[in-house]
């Protein structure tokens, strides 16, 4: 059903302001400074928590600007004096006016140079900018308000006539085992009331949290701009007033008053999330206001039984206990079965919304997230079945000591569900803090790759289960993204100067299927899963080998390799590198750097020169010349700094795992969009550190080995030095 949903659902078009596009372009060089900079988004932005910033790249300052929209979609950023030949990078922190949902990202241009990078999405999970609040809030208020609306529903559902409670059994069972309800009742109904009090508080606390996010701190207008802006800003200040208003009916007895209003904070929580943003807004916030209200019945009924049953059970005897899974939980079933099923339903309807194709689900964070989502539901619906089903039978049945330990398992079983529900709670929050689903953020990376004026586009960010791979002929940057599509591989391949220049030369990928993305540009597709793809560039003897074979499931593995090969790296106390550096067939240069930390490092190039820096002091020595000291660095040298990591490492990918002889090497490759580069390490499995890299930059090839991590070493000043 879910694999018919996804594949039947319509294209949508997304609604999250996501940049479009950019005058100067991204990664373009322009020979004048521009007086303007003109930013588009894909759809109308909330202009006063919209944020941009221009940063001087060589310094790393920010230039002085002044912001102005120039339409519902574009901002006009005006430099306070003309640029200097340099490169530039537009941060920009962008507020949709349609959901108020937050994207961050960066473009970069050249005033008479060439641009570093081109453009990128950076702070994209929902963790990002203290996002453990966000999850932490939302969390609270969706697992206390499912209690809350599933406690007033199930009264008004299940009211068995004025006075009973759904939770009581019979009177005649109640006499006939002695038992006293009104315990269990009690308990139930204070936490239904309790649930409903900390909603209508994290429902303020998500409102602040999420606009504080926005913009980036709090006041009373900032506030008003995030939540009367527009319908899913008001939506999230009507949660926590419909759960007080519920809160009020309650306490009141007006169990069906308060149900109502319940129900409608359950659908301004749909309509305050994803759902707003979908190409059909209704038949969305309708389908997630469905699964909220069937969850809140099923969830809650399953959390309040836990809490009025649960403490007494031990104090039951044993017809008691019989009395309760005769009598309250088959009453709670015959809702709860049709309620879990609208929750399947809804569920299958939301994911095909929101996922641009079923391999999302383990190819996105996205994905994995709401999988694990439906992982949890599913261990709830068997072990529903396996307590209601299977054991309770026994249980009413069976009084031999075998029938004594089905009945403990039912309802170890039964109390056990509250957790297993807890943990799809915990999914939900972090599901809403990612930016945009994938389906949406496809189509926003589809909208940027149809700009106008690009030709081919700038070089894209890779996706998520998509690997980014480049190799050099010599003359020639030919670079590739590929995704895995059932039965095959499909992607994009360009060539580029040695500058990042499209070259609009005669290329083709053996045994593909090939389209025209623009200028030195190839949309292909090829049958099966070759290991690598073959690029013919016209007049190079040989192909070019682009590796395509990787472990889709270790993407996560592959970017803790590549992070703490770096950390260590960083941290180590010395470290020996040879570089060798190739730009041309049949040319090299080899360097080989000692670093010592915090301060020093000695290098030696294969052409005799050397080089000696420490802190803030650096000597040369050419061949057949003395030591002389220089002048003073720019910046101190520190070891921790020279060896950090790029800035915009993405895309990490584990290709392979190897053995070299000496040990088991991972090999991972990953793309850097702030060079932009592309680079393949080899990291030691045993030791975390690196031990190779291979890099494709602006037309140069260039291998690094590093060893002798923590050796001792020695640089000081040399000696006759002047």
């Amino acid at each position: 059903m879910a694999a018919a949903a996804l594949l039947g659902v319509p294209a949508s078009a997304g609604a999250h302001a996501s940049f479009l596009e950019s005058e100067p372009a991204a990664g373009q060089r322009v020979e004048r400074a521009p007086v303007r900079i003109v930013l588009e988004f894909t759809e109308p932005i909330n202009a006063r928590l919209t944020k941009v910033a221009l940063i001087d790249v060589a310094s790393g300052e920010p230039v002085a600007t002044r912001a102005a929209t120039a339409g519902a979609r574009q901002l006009e950023l005006r430099p306070g004096r003309e640029l200097a030949r340099g490169a530039y990078r537009v941060r920009w922190h962008s507020v949709s006016s349609v959901d108020a949902h937050v994207r961050e990202g960066y473009f970069s241009f050249g005033v008479q140079t060439a641009a570093v990078g081109t453009q990128a999405l950076i702070n994209e999970g929902p963790l990002a900018r203290g996002g453990w609040v966000r999850v932490l809030a939302r969390l609270g208020l969706y697992a206390t308000l499912l209690v809350f609306a599933g406690g007033l529903l199930l009264t008004v559902l299940l009211r068995v006539r004025p006075g009973r409670s759904w939770l009581a059994p019979p009177p005649a069972a109640r006499l006939e085992t002695g038992i006293d309800s009104k315990a269990a009742e009690a308990r139930a109904a204070t936490a239904t009331l309790v649930a409903g009090s900390l909603a209508a508080l994290l429902g303020i606390a998500v409102a602040v949290a999420e606009g504080a996010d926005a913009a980036g701190g709090l006041s009373m207008a900032i506030l008003t701009d995030f939540l009367l802006a527009n319908p899913a800003g008001t939506a999230r200040l009507a949660v926590p007033l419909l759960v007080a208003g519920g809160l009020w009916a309650a306490r009141r007895g007006r169990s069906g008053a308060g149900a109502v209003l319940a129900v409608a904070a359950l659908g301004a929580i749909a309509a305050s999330g994803h759902a707003a943003s979908a190409a059909s807004p209704l038949l969305a916030v309708s389908s997630a206001w469905m699964h909220l209200i069937a969850g809140a019945v099923w969830l809650g009924g399953i959390t309040l039984l836990g809490i009025a049953w649960g403490p007494a059970l031990r104090e039951l005897s044993a017809a008691g206990r019989r009395a309760v899974a005769r009598s309250v939980l088959p009453r709670f079933g015959r809702v709860a079965v049709y309620a879990f099923g609208v929750v399947v339903l809804t569920g299958v309807v939301n994911s095909a919304m929101e996922l641009a194709s079923i391999d999302d689900l383990w190819t996105t964070a996205y994905g994995r997230v709401l999988l694990a989502k439906i992982a949890v539901v599913m261990v709830m619906a068997g072990v529903s079945f396996a307590h209601a089903g299977w054991l309770r039978p026994r249980l009413l049945r069976d009084m031999t000591p075998g029938g004594e330990r089905a009945a403990r398992r039912h309802w170890r079983l039964l109390r056990f569900e509250p957790a297993l529900g807890l943990g799809a709670v915990v999914a939900v929050a972090f599901l809403v803090g990612f930016p945009t689903p994938p389906r949406e953020a496809a189509e926003a990376q589809a909208a940027a790759g149809a700009q106008k004026g690009c030709d081919p586009c700038p070089l894209p960010v890779p996706r998520s289960g998509e690997l980014a791979v480049a190799d050099w002929t010599g003359k020639r940057i030919v670079a590739a993204w590929i995704e895995r599509r059932p039965g095959g591989l499909e992607g994009e391949v360009r060539l580029m100067t040695r500058g990042g220049s499209p070259v609009d030369e005669r290329f083709v990928v053996e045994g593909a299927r090939l389209e025209s993305c623009g200028q030195g540009c190839r949309r292909f597709s090829v049958d099966g899963r070759p290991d690598a793809l073959r690029v013919r560039v016209a007049g190079t003897p040989e192909p070019v080998e682009l590796v395509a074979r990787w472990r889709a499931e270790d993407n996560d593995r592959a970017r803790n390799l590549i992070a703490g090969a770096f950390r260590r790296l960083r941290g180590a106390q010395s470290v020996r590198l040879v570089e060798n550096v190739r730009d041309r067939p049949g040319q090299a240069s080899e360097v080989i750097y000692r670093m010592e930390a915090p301060d020093r490092m000695a290098y030696r190039t294969s052409i005799g020169f050397e080089n000696v820096l420490i802190d803030r002091r650096q000597w040369l020595r050419t061949p057949g010349v003395p030591w002389q000291e220089q002048a003073p660095p720019r910046v101190p040298y520190r070891t921790e700094n020279w060896l950090r990591s790029p800035i915009f490492i993405q895309g990490e990918r584990l290709l392979r795992v190897e053995d070299d002889g000496d040990g088991r090497l991972a090999v991972v490759a990953y793309m850097d969009s702030g060079t932009p580069g592309w680079a393949t390490a080899w990291i030691d499995l045993d030791s975390g550190r690196l031990r190779r890299m291979r890099l494709v930059v602006e037309g140069h090839e260039i291998e690094h080995r590093y060893s002798a991590y923590g050796k001792p070493t020695s640089i000081a000043v040399p000696v006759g030095a002047r």
